[in-house]
């Protein structure tokens, strides 16, 4: 029987705390990873420890575990400060867990909590544990076939799990009784289990966060998205004005040899659709009016080509895979030297033509600035007030 709970995370913390760290003052440091401003009564802090590791009765401490308000707190924080939260729970175990090779404490804690997750059958192989250094989470299938953690990220998403999924302590009792059994004569319970001591499991232990390549965090994590772009033979001769750029997320739908292949996450995969959205865009709005002989039709041409670079070189350092940037960049370089229409000669454009314009960009779901909208708008209001004279 295993089951994994704030009492039980206790035990398996307290066997690889560093020697001369007393039971109070490391469960209250712990806690203070997630809430640095959590109330502590001195006065009752011994038997509030000891109630919260047994699992037996309701314990103060226990608080953080069946406040909502310190979960909504503590989830809003993963999303959206988690950098902070990583901080205190390195601190935390700079200053609490033996991490000294010769011991190993810290391999057999990471082994142990591995090997409970995986007997603790209340525990769904879909559910999700934030313990990569990026704040994402793996589900438990994912986590127990990983070989590397990063300490910090991997506590802090135990802790969260725990606090967010287990609403009574008492649910540990039988681990607990299990790992410490009561003595036949005094009062002190030893902790006797072997927890992770005999896994056999070949585990890492990393230094830094950066010691995962974006390739490792991602293939973890539910939002690895495989992408084919087709590959666009640039040159001289070449027509860009005709040549889309074809996109794919189906390996089955395109011949590999004519793609690019890119492992990205949903924050690449939403900028890189857009981007090929607008490119695809601007080829058919150049394509309906490159042979016009209208001037402002093909000032208009100017305009709109200005207007998507002006648009993406902002996002020049946004995509998160260096391989989508470096082809993002190169893409861009080599649309912008093509030679389609130039870019710098661009006059008045009839309100007929802008209006017709408008829809070439500005999706409501677009990651780009919309500050063009605001120049359409001023050439539509300055049209109009020519008309009215």
């Amino acid at each position: 029987m295993c089951k994994l709970c704030g009492g039980t995370f206790l035990v398996l913390l307290l066997h690889s705390s560093k020697i001369g760290i007393k039971e109070t003052a490391f469960l209250s440091d712990i806690l203070k990873v997630i809430k640095p401003d959590i109330y502590i009564d001195n006065n009752s802090l011994k038997e509030q420890t000891k109630k919260f590791k047994i699992c037996k009765e309701h314990s103060s401490l226990a608080t953080p575990f069946e406040d909502a308000s310190i979960q909504i707190k503590l989830a809003n924080e993963i999303n959206n400060n988690y950098n902070e939260l990583l901080k205190r729970s390195s601190e935390f175990i700079n200053n609490s867990i033996d991490t000294d090779p010769q011991t190993n404490k810290d391999e057999v804690l990471v082994k142990a909590l591995l090997e409970v997750i995986e007997k603790d059958n209340s525990i769904p192989n879909q559910q999700k544990f934030y313990i990569l250094p990026n704040g994402k989470s793996v589900k438990k299938s994912i986590l127990l076939s990983m070989t590397k953690f990063y300490l910090p990220s991997f506590l802090l998403g135990i802790l969260y799990y725990v606090i967010l999924n287990i609403k009574d302590n008492k649910e540990g009792a039988e681990t607990y009784n299990e790992w410490c059994p009561k003595p036949k004569s005094g009062t002190q319970r030893k902790y006797i289990a072997n927890i992770g001591e005999t896994s056999t499991k070949q585990i890492s232990l990393l230094n830094s966060p950066d010691e995962y390549s974006y390739h490792e965090l991602l293939k973890f994590t539910d939002e690895a998205i495989t992408v084919f772009v087709k590959k666009i033979p640039f040159n001289d001769d070449y027509d860009i004005a005709t040549t889309p750029i074809i996109f794919s997320d189906n390996i089955y739908s395109c011949k590999k040899d004519d793609y690019l292949e890119f492992l990205i996450n949903s924050h690449d995969y939403h900028y890189i659709t857009s981007f090929i959205n607008d490119f695809n865009k601007l080829i058919s709005y150049l394509s309906k009016y490159q042979n016009s002989n209208n001037k402002e039709e093909i000032n208009l041409l100017g305009y709109a080509k200005k207007d998507f670079f002006r648009i993406w070189f902002t996002f020049f350092t946004k995509f998160d895979n260096n391989s989508v940037h470096k082809w993002f960049k190169n893409t861009l370089d080599k649309i912008e030297k093509s030679k389609i229409i130039d870019i710098y000669n661009v006059t008045i454009i009839p309100t007929s033509i802008t209006l017709d314009l408008k829809n070439v960009f500005l999706d409501p779901k677009h990651p780009t600035p919309k500050t063009h909208y605001k120049y359409l708008k001023n050439v539509e209001k300055d049209q109009k007030s020519k008309n009215d004279k």
